[in-house]
């Protein structure tokens, strides 16, 4: 899901933050043994990530997980 950029805080109600992370939004469905991430826009971009085929640190029999994957510098800012 994406997120909504406001520039006012919003009164009333019940309203979830998140940081604008400015990365790849993305699907990301794994089970012991196989990992599969989609994009917003439906593709399949598994084979763009060969970081996170090594699923031995994966302990679930299976998960969805709606993320943004971004790269980091140092200071933990986006580039």
């Amino acid at each position: 899901m994406l997120a909504i950029q406001n520039k006012d805080i919003p009164t009333g109600g019940i309203f979830l933050y998140e940081v604008k992370w400015d990365g790849i939004r993305a699907l990301i469905g794994m089970n012991k043994e196989k990992i599969k991430i989609i994009s917003s826009s439906g593709r399949d971009i598994t084979m763009s990530f060969p970081e996170l085929y090594n699923m031995d640190y994966i302990e679930v029999e299976q998960a969805v997980l709606d993320d943004e994957l971004v790269v980091l510098d140092k200071k933990g800012a986006t580039f």
